[in-house]
This record gives structure tokens, C-alpha cells and sequence, in this order.
């Protein structure tokens, strides 16, 4: 991407997404939680019943259907195989779960029941459906807007599971005595917008264990037992003399190949290679990109337009038109967002189709664009601003100073993270409030930011390093040697990647120290990266982008 008041070569880095394909969208509702959970469970099983239907299994719709015209009920149910062993029910501190409403044809209300029966998701129907408990666990859950997390929780129900006192079975979703409800939450079969119901627990530690007691007086003698068992033979003796070498046997056939993997990869379970697998043809100037969980979106500075591509394999599944300079381009769970250079504008695409939804006004050369889990962040380059949009809507919920060249933004779970490459630094802001909680150096020309879970880092274009920073108190932690003109950066879920726009490489990093765990040839000019929970992807000068 070129501006005349941005770096050369700018391509900008996406912004972080929810990770793990599923990992990615169940994010979006954890961010409204104060800490990471220490299990996050997908269901064993789900389904739901049909009152109009009572011989039909429906364990491989991609819907979870509540209702009450057809007394539609659901089963969810979790294994806890995924707690440390040895999880007390007192130490669950707290336990979430979290649903996805994909249609609300008719507003209501839904209980929450614990199922006192087993049951199988591919054999259950209304006849065979399990018992319920005589109370609701929950009540009056109420569903009003689709694609909008609903969050219950059975702290109580879960900490009974683990116990033992009661037998887990799942739960039901059931229509409240009088509500008109019709809801679809999505199911675990939901592969092409993956927000299936999840498990949140929280655990809390019980202290460390007290010192050995004294030891107690000695007991009297038993009496004596009965014989044991004969023992095991003896050790071997010496091994005698090595014999001649006898003569050498035939050749034997080739082995197959071995696999291609990266051994620093594999050590970290990443079962897959560092290497340049494929590469696409997209617009003219890739810049931005960001995954919806399923493709990848990519905004074509000089087209106007932005292409989205299937990740599994790269091909086309449409070209849609924006405004002019697309630049940035975030994911807000549903919704696609693409900040227009030329026009300082912002427009919202539906992710389904492309339909555009709205184009909104920012700030002056908007760059880089990130989702918080409520609303859309702008970094507006000549403004030396950030401005807050609502995502439902567009409606800008306030514009916040920063520093000078405001590039590229990171969100952090609680706080907007701003690359200032015209004044060397990042400045942190309150996303509650968009409040400045702190401005921290940087290397020189602050280019690409990225989340690692506990750190930012910040690529610095024009010394060719990565800086790492605390996210707690922004202390810098680090700073590392990656490539000439350093731009792009992304976390994996494991280690970060940082283009290098010159030297036609990009570059691994370890993070709990910033060793080098690799560097890679990709081709042309590499600017933007982004992560789709299995691959790496980067832009590419002439017109193409490669998945590693």
C-alpha cells in the first residue's frame, strides 16, 4: 500500500482473530470475560427434538431449533475429560455457557434443565427423549437479536458434575411456559459460520499444600504374613566375546519420503510445514486481510474492491467493490469491515454475500481497522485520532487523540492497542472509554502490532526489528533482529510472524523469548499477514497473495 503520509511498501498487517477456527469466533464472547478460562469445552453432543416430527433424529442439522408452536427442545452436552485431573467441584470459581442465536424468527424466552438420562445425538428423537430435572436450572433466558452471544451461567449444575454428585448428561433447552420463542442457535455441525455452543470453566486455586506433619508413634507389631511369592531370576552374567561380523545382507527397497515438516514446528505441535505452499492471484496492491473463520478477505488498493478467497484452497469466491484506497479490513463476527484511504470512509460488508451495509464516515486517511467484540476501531493516519464506530450500526461512539501517523491497531481483550509511526511509539487506549492509559516507546517507523495473549509487538520499519512489549504496563521485554523493512506481524496461537518487505522473506519468532525459529522465502515484496488457524498467509507486490 503506498500513502504519501504512510511508510512505502504499507502493507498493513490484520489484525488478530480469534485463532483456531472455532478458537477464533467462541473469542469474540470470552473477550467480555475478566481472564481466560481455564477449560474451554465443545460439545460432545447436540441436537434438539420435534414434537411435529416425533420419529426424526436432527443430530447433523447445523441449527439448534427452540421453539415453542412445535415444542422444539434442545440437548447439549459436554465431556469434562478436558479439567486437569483431579478438579475438585470447589474450585470451579465459575462456569459459562455461551450460545449463538443465528435466526430469532419470534422473540421469547427459554429455561435451562438439567437432563437426568443419557441420550445420543445420533439416534435422538421426541420418542426416546431423555428426563428432565422437576426445576429449571435456569429461567427465563430471553433471545431478542440474532448473531448475538447469549451467555447463562451453571456454575452450581457444573460443580455437582465434577463431583460426581450428579451425573452429567447435558442440559435441554426448553420454551418458557407462555413465550412464543423461536430460535436457531448454531450447532457443532455449524462449519460455515462455527459458533457452536462452548463450555467456559473457571478455576480457582485452593492454596499451596502445608508442610508433613510430624511423624505419629510407632504401632504395634502384626502378625506375620504368609510367604510371598517366589522373586525374579538373578542378573545375567557377563556377556562372552563378540563373534566375527558376518557378511553384509542385500540392499534393502527405499524408504518412503519423509515429512516435510519443520522440526521447531513440530515441537511445538505444529503439525505442518513452514513452506510456501500455494499462491493466488487477487487485485492490484493487496493490503490489509483479515479470516471470517471459514475465508480470507483481502482489500486491492488500487481496484477499489476487496476479494474473498476460500482458505482450504484458495479459490475466488468473489470481488466486491468499496471505496476508493481500501486499506484495512477487520472481522467483527459477522460482518466485514474495510477502512477507504481516499474516501475516509469505513464500509460494512455482510461476510455471507459481500452485500455492502453501510459506508460510515471517520477520521482523515484511515489505515488500520480492529473489532473488540462491540465495536470498530479506525486509526486515522492525518489525524493523528482514532475513532470508535458501533459495529450494529455504524453510529461513531467518540474520536480519540493518539500519536503521530496512527498505522496499524491490536486489540488486547480489554485495551486498543496504536502503532504511531510518525512519532516512534504505541499509545494504549481504554476500550471502555477509549481513555489513554499510556503512550511507550517503539523502534523507528512503528509499522505492524499484534496480541500474543500477554504482549504486544510492534514491527519497526525502518531498523528491521520486532519490539515486544508487556501488555499489563508496557514495558518493553525485548527487541529482536527479524529482515529489512519489517511490516507485517501475526500471532499463531504459538509464535509470531513478521514479513520482511525487502528482503522477500518473512520470519519466525519464539515469544516467550524472541529466538529465531526460522526465516522463509515467500517471493515478492511480503507486506501483510494473517493467520487462519492452520496457515499463514502474506501479500505480495505483484498482485498475489501465498499461504504458507
Amino acid at each position: 500500500m503506498k500513502s504519501a503520509e504512510g511508510p512505502s511498501h504499507s502493507y498493513i498487517s490484520a489484525p488478530l482473530v480469534l485463532r483456531l477456527t472455532r478458537l477464533l469466533v467462541g473469542l469474540l464472547a470470552v473477550f467480555a470475560l475478566s481472564k481466560p478460562s481455564d477449560a474451554q469445552l465443545l460439545p460432545a453432543g447436540d441436537s434438539f427434538t420435534n414434537i411435529a416430527q416425533p420419529g426424526t433424529n436432527f443430530g447433523g442439522n447445523v441449527s439448534l431449533k427452540v421453539e415453542s408452536s412445535t415444542t422444539k427442545r434442545v440437548y447439549i452436552e459436554f465431556s469434562l475429560s478436558g479439567l486437569p485431573t483431579g478438579t475438585a467441584g470447589s474450585q470451579v470459581s465459575k462456569a459459562t455457557l455461551i450460545l449463538f442465536p443465528n435466526t430469532v424468527n419470534s422473540i421469547g424466552t427459554f429455561d435451562l434443565f438439567r437432563v437426568t438420562s443419557s441420550w445420543n445425538e445420533a439416534t435422538l428423537t421426541f420418542n426416546n427423549a431423555p428426563t428432565l430435572a422437576g426445576t429449571a436450572d435456569v429461567s427465563g433466558v430471553s433471545v431478542t437479536i440474532p448473531n448475538e452471544f447469549v451467555t447463562l451461567d451453571i456454575t452450581p449444575l457444573v460443580r455437582n458434575w465434577v463431583d460426581g454428585v450428579l451425573p452429567n448428561n447435558g442440559v435441554a433447552l426448553v420454551p418458557s411456559a407462555g413465550s412464543a420463542i423461536s430460535v436457531f442457535f448454531d450447532s457443532k455441525e455449524a462449519i460455515a459460520t462455527s459458533h457452536p455452543a462452548q463450555l467456559l470453566i473457571f478455576l480457582q486455586n485452593q492454596g499451596p499444600v502445608g508442610p508433613v506433619g510430624p511423624q505419629g508413634p510407632q504401632g504395634p507389631q502384626g502378625t506375620t504374613g504368609p510367604q510371598g511369592p517366589q522373586g525374579n531370576p538373578g542378573a545375567a552374567g557377563q556377556a562372552g566375546p563378540q563373534g566375527s561380523t558376518g557378511p553384509a545382507g542385500p540392499q534393502g527397497p527405499q524408504g518412503p519420503q519423509g515429512l516435510p515438516y519443520n522440526p521447531a514446528r513440530v515441537a511445538i505441535l505444529h503439525w505442518y510445514s513452514a513452506n510456501h505452499t500455494a499462491t493466488f492471484t487477487v487485485g492490484n496492491q493487496p493490503n490489509f486481510m483479515a479470516f471470517d473463520g471459514a475465508n480470507m478477505w483481502v482489500a486491492n488498493l488500487t481496484d477499489n474492491t476487496v476479494t474473498k478467497l476460500r482458505a482450504s484452497d484458495g479459490t475466488t469466491l468473489g470481488t466486491f467493490p468499496v471505496g476508493s484506497a481500501p486499506t484495512g479490513v477487520a472481522f467483527d463476527g459477522a460482518n466485514i469491515w474495510v477502512t477507504n484511504q481516499n474516501d475516509n470512509t469505513v464500509t460494512k460488508l455482510r461476510a455471507s454475500d459481500g452485500t455492502t451495509l453501510g459506508t460510515f464516515p471517520v477520521g482523515s486517511n484511515p489505515i488500520g481497522v480492529v473489532f473488540d467484540g462491540a465495536n470498530i476501531w479506525v486509526a486515522n493516519l492525518s489525524s493523528n485520532t482514532v475513532t470508535e464506530l458501533r459495529a450494529g450500526d455504524g453510529a461513531p461512539l467518540g474520536t480519540f487523540a493518539v500519536g503521530s501517523g496512527p498505522f496499524t491497531l491490536a486489540f488486547d481483550g480489554a485495551n486498543v492497542w496504536v502503532a504511531n509511526a510518525k512519532s516512534n511509539n504505541v499509545t494504549e487506549l481504554r476500550a471502555s472509554d477509549g481513555a489513554s492509559l499510556g503512550t511507550f516507546a517503539a523502534g523507528n517507523r512503528p509499522w505492524g502490532i499484534a496480541f500474543d495473549g500477554a504482549n504486544i509487538w510492534v514491527t519497526n520499519y525502518t531498523d528491521g526489528t520486532a519490539s515486544k512489549l508487556r501488555a499489563s504496563d508496557g514495558a518493553t521485554l525485548g527487541t529482536f533482529v527479524v529482515g529489512s523493512e519489517a511490516e507485517g506481524v501475526v500471532f499463531d496461537g504459538a509464535n509470531i510472524w513478521v514479513a520482511n518487505n525487502l528482503n522477500g522473506t518473512v520470519t519466525e519468532l519464539q515469544t516467550s523469548d524472541g529466538t529465531a525459529l526460522g526465516t522463509f522465502s515467500v517471493g515478492n515484496r511480503p507486506g501483510i499477514l494473517a493467520f487462519d488457524g492452520a496457515n499463514i498467509w502474506v501479500t505480495h507486490a505483484d498482485n498475489t497473495i501465498s499461504k504458507l
